[in-house]
């Protein structure tokens, strides 16, 4: 029954996720067949007396529920046991509004329907048929007695399908040949004429009941349709989690951390619930009742932040535009397919429980012990040079030359010659500030004043760093980002928190100046010039400026670029006259203002010479932190932030990611690294070297080579371009001279020199019709055998990469996987989906796939791993338990048919890294996001810590063995490359 409005605190109990019924094509059938488990229930929620019930049918499977226009019919797919695996398409009545009848079959002979959708004006039924091991739609008349088909190859599981609002045209979505995501079409009822709306990307779509709008999520980007035409595309902010178009077309609602509704007309949000209480719940799969005023959905409680596993969920009720929302009770049901009548109060959904009785298997196991390591086994750091990654930086305004860089350990550098040298600032034994750190200031008139936010107070150095203390009393901020100092008042900060509150920091207390209805925005940033205009999210950020304030921050408002100048990145007081405002716009032309933002006139275009004068130059350089983007300038391209030195307008810092620092001397033309002894290279890749010890090749920012024990460095020859992100690098298991790595950009490339210089053997990989590649695999019977596996097929050689060809082509798996794991010669290939964290796995490369679902079935699989020496053992290690406190290891021998479960030691601790030994069989390693690494010699029976000498805090990215000399490396997250020697086979 409905209880308060007000959120409800659920019990933290163990609830494994189960993943919504889909159907899939089995491995050794040609036939599909539909899972077992969980069989999928038809629920529904009816209102009496202003209080509102769930309900179901029991027993009953039953998939894809949807109502007619009037409300009155439900259909659906319904399984019957008898003949096994007979699923039909079924409509049931509707009685008063608030519940359903029995059921009746719509028999379409030995046809096996997947799903059915009734045409507005009640005359036609779509249908999702079974084809082979595709789908395909057809529409049928009412009689059954004709079917109109369309294309073959749907997706069963992932594509969608809608009717226009006149009932003539059939909107669906199918996979794309090659690549990611679905390509959005749209057929005559009678599936003769079919034109292609959107090639690629399309993760979602629906359209509107009375309206001839279709809404696409495609990449991030909502695409609004009419008449099959594109007229509209906006990006809403953060992950979306379901989007859904009102009945009317006017509007459009996603899930995420909340529901938020888009006006199309207006292009703007107009209404957002309000942010779950629950700190850890997400708003999802939202549907609209008939008439537009609401909007039901289901908000999912998770364990261990937004991204952990879903222990909990509700059903609720929205009033749009109110703070007026109606939570049912919390229970474990997974919805899927939620569907609001058109006439009135009845909410139908198919739905499968969280599944908690499947994860008994597995707890009954007692955990293994957890010894430490001999004596005087630690870890050694491998170092490597410059680039240190920074979060954070601050240019004191009074000394430009002074400037102080923060890591996110906590680590801060400072340089007084303006980067030439960087040193570390050794801060005295508990005298730090404490917490992960989140931005820096400056003091405007004394550089030793240096003020941190670390997410929770302001701390304040009076010395340079070396020690620090709060400043001002204890504040109840918890989550504050961004602080900038007052360009004329010493002593006052500005701190702006939890994307809400801007408050005021002295040594004397915290004052609230305004507190903002919505979160809007995390950078905050104040004039120099001009200390009462403040702006939030840019301008040093390369984001758009979301708000604005005159008046010191007591009041905010949006800016209105004039009409198609595209975003303003940048807003300034004008140096020579702070009553006018300056602001730089996407297409980087510079507008002013005299009346405080309300108009906006062109002032600069450098693309005009006549606007661009010397004297508007000089303006512009005063007020932005970097020059326009023309040739006499020499734009750097995209910063994350820049500074400009108040004391020396030509020279320009920029934090340009794992690269550091880099500064400008003349205003912006030419650029150089400024980072010397700024920490180390931020180490995101690397291989080593089998048959020698001590030679590793890293790659970060930059790639580079060491031969001995990184002693010394040397840049390795990379192909030309931008390699981009890595994929994957790693060196051939018995080619000893041979490595290679894939990119996004370079395609794949080798080294037969062990790293020292590439070359590029598969440029464009997509002229294959793989996708991106991901991984390489290597057969232990034959050296000059290796594959790379994509995205959507293998690409093999003989000739240990010489020449390519397609070993087998694939339709993708759903987008969000991890990276593909290869077991044995490589026919195998398992991967973990994002999301449901469910495994699967094909054995032929890739023609057909099997779900494997074992005993950890609702486990979140955090690492995969197999074994080159034993071709069909598989390893896994799921999630921490709450309940028996422990991971545990898996251990299949048979490719994943069976299972033995391991649990680890009791000991808090998520896996996010796992290693075999090629040359030293039962050999494991088992890194955690603490820092933490674990060794087994015997096959994960028993344990022992390698953690002495590890960065506590940072997570272990991945681990890997040095045959040649016994050696453990690992690399962990912001903290650099370390390795262990290993003990002795017993």
């Amino acid at each position: 029954m409905l209880d308060s409005v007000a959120a409800m605190t659920i019990r933290l109990m163990w609830l494994p996720l189960m993943a919504v019924a889909v159907m899939h094509v089995a491995e050794h059938a040609q036939a599909m067949v539909v899972l077992d488990r969980p069989r999928p229930q038809l629920g529904y929620c009816t209102e009496r007396d202003g209080e509102r019930y769930e309900s179901h049918l029991a027993l009953q499977t039953v998939t894809r529920p949807v109502f007619d226009r009037t409300g009155k019919r439900l259909y659906g797919v319904i399984r019957e046991d008898s003949p096994p695996d007979r699923w039909k398409a079924a409509m049931f009545d509707v009685k008063d509004d608030s519940y359903l009848t029995n059921w009746i079959v719509l028999d379409y002979g030995r046809r096996r329907e997947l799903g059915v959708l009734p045409s507005p004006d009640g005359q036609r039924l779509l249908l999702l048929l079974e084809a082979g091991e595709t789908a395909r739609l057809a529409v049928s008349d009412t009689s059954a007695s004709k079917l109109d088909r369309f294309e073959r190859g749907l997706d069963p599981q992932r594509s969608q399908y809608a009717w226009s609002s006149d009932s003539e045209f059939v909107y669906y979505s199918r996979p794309v040949e090659s690549g990611d995501g679905m390509a959005l079409k749209r057929g005559t009822r009678d599936g003769k004429t079919v034109e292609t709306l959107i090639e690629r990307g399309v993760v979602e779509f629906d359209a509107a009941r009375a309206a001839d709008r279709v809404v696409a999520l495609v990449d991030g980007t909502l695409h609004v349709l009419a008449g099959g035409k594109a007229v509209q595309t906006f990006e809403p902010e953060g992950p979306i989690a379901g989007v859904c178009i009102s009945p009317d077309g006017t509007r459009v609602a996603w899930g995420g951390r909340r529901i938020v509704v888009f006006d199309l007309e207006q292009g703007k949000v107009v209404a957002a619930s309000s942010p779950p209480a629950d700190a850890a719940a997400t708003d999802r799969k939202p549907s609209w009742s008939g008439d537009g005023s609401q909007i039901v959905f289901e908000r999912a409680f998770h364990l261990g932040g937004l991204d952990g596993i879903v222990v909990g969920t509700s059903l609720t009720f929205w009033q749009v535009g109110s703070n007026v929302e109606q939570q049912l009770e919390t229970t474990t049901l997974n919805r899927s397919h939620i569907v609001w009548s058109p006439s009135g109060g009845l909410v139908a959904y198919d739905f499968v429980d969280l599944g908690a009785e499947l994860a008994a298997s597995a707890t009954h196991h007692e955990p293994s012990e957890l010894v430490p390591a001999a004596d005087g086994a630690a870890w050694t750091a491998v170092t490597v040079p410059s680039g240190g990654h920074v979060v954070c930086y601050a240019v004191a305004p009074s000394d430009g030359r002074v400037v102080y860089a923060g890591r996110r350990n906590g680590d801060l550098y400072v340089t007084q010659d303006a980067g030439e040298h960087w040193q570390r600032v050794e801060v005295e034994r508990d005298k730090g500030f404490e917490g992960p750190l989140t931005d820096l200031a400056v003091d405007a008139q004394d550089s030793r004043v240096v003020y941190a936010a670390t997410g929770a107070p302001v701390w304040r150095s009076k010395d340079g760093g070396k020690t620090w203390s709060r400043f001002g009393p204890d504040a109840r901020d918890r989550a504050l980002l961004s602080i900038v100092v007052h360009p004329t008042e010493p002593g006052v900060v500005y701190g702006f928190w939890g994307g809400r509150r801007l408050s005021r920091y002295t040594a004397e207390g915290i004052k609230t100046i305004s507190e903002l209805k919505e979160p809007m925005g995390l950078d905050l940033s104040i004039d120099p010039h001009n200390p009462e205009l403040l702006t939030l999210g840019g301008p040093h950020r390369w984001k758009r400026v979301e708000l604005f304030s005159t008046n010191g921050g007591r009041s905010w408002r949006s800016p209105a670029p004039p009409q198609g100048e595209g975003d303003f990145l940048f807003l300034a007081a004008n140096p020579g006259d702070k009553t006018t405002l300056l602001a730089r716009a996407q297409n980087d032309r510079v507008f002013f203002s005299t009346d405080e933002g309300e108009s906006w006139e062109l002032f600069a275009d450098p693309d005009e010479p006549a606007l661009w004068s010397e004297a508007t130059r000089t303006v512009c350089r005063a007020a932005f932190p970097l020059p326009a983007p023309t040739p006499e300038d020499g734009w750097p391209g995209e910063a994350i932030t820049a500074v400009r030195d108040t004391k020396d307008p030509k020279r320009i810092y920029m934090m340009a990611g794992e690269l550091g620092i880099v500064r400008s001397d003349d205003g912006g033309a030419t650029w150089a690294a400024a980072c010397k002894g700024l920490g180390t290279l931020p180490v995101r890749w690397f291989a080593v070297a089998r048959d020698r010890g001590g030679h590793v090749v890293v790659s970060g920012a930059r790639s580079l080579v060491t031969r001995d024990d990184g002693k010394s460095w040397s840049a390795c020859a990379m192909p030309d371009g931008d390699l981009g992100w890595f994929r994957d690098m790693t060196a051939h298991p018995s080619a000893s001279n041979v490595f290679f790595f894939s990119s996004v950009h370079a395609g794949v490339c080798r080294s037969t020199d062990r790293g020292a210089a590439w070359e590029c053997i598969v440029g464009d990989y997509r002229e294959y019709g793989i996708g991106s590649v991901w991984h390489f695999g290597f057969d232990p019977n034959d050296s000059a055998h290796v594959r790379i596996y994509g995205e959507g097929g293998v690409l093999e050689s003989h000739d240990v990469g010489e020449t390519w060809t397609v070993a087998s082509k694939f339709d993708p798996l759903p987008r969000k996987f991890h990276p593909p794991q290869i077991v044995g010669s490589g026919d195998a290939i398992t991967m973990c989906e994002r999301g449901n964290w469910r495994l699967f796995q094909s054995r032929d490369l890739g023609k057909t796939w099997r779900a494997l679902d074992g005993p950890f079935a609702g486990w979140r699989t955090m690492v995969l791993a197999g074994r080159l020496d034993e071709p069909n053992t598989l390893y896994l290690v799921t999630e921490y338990d709450w309940e028996t406190k422990a991971s545990v290891l898996w251990v299949s021998k048979d490719l994943g048919d069976t299972w033995e479960a391991r649990p680890l030691p009791k000991r808090f601790a998520h896996a996010t890294a796992l290693a075999t030994d090629p040359a030293f069989p039962g050999l494991l390693a088992i890194g955690f996001e603490s820092g933490n690494v674990w060794l087994s010699l015997d096959d994960g029976a028993h344990w022992r810590d390698l953690g002495s000498g590890l960065p506590a805090t940072m997570d272990v990215e991945a681990l890997e063995f040095s045959p040649a000399d016994r050696r453990l490396y690992a690399c962990l997250k912001d903290a650099g490359l370390f390795w262990i020697k290993l003990p002795e086979r017993p």
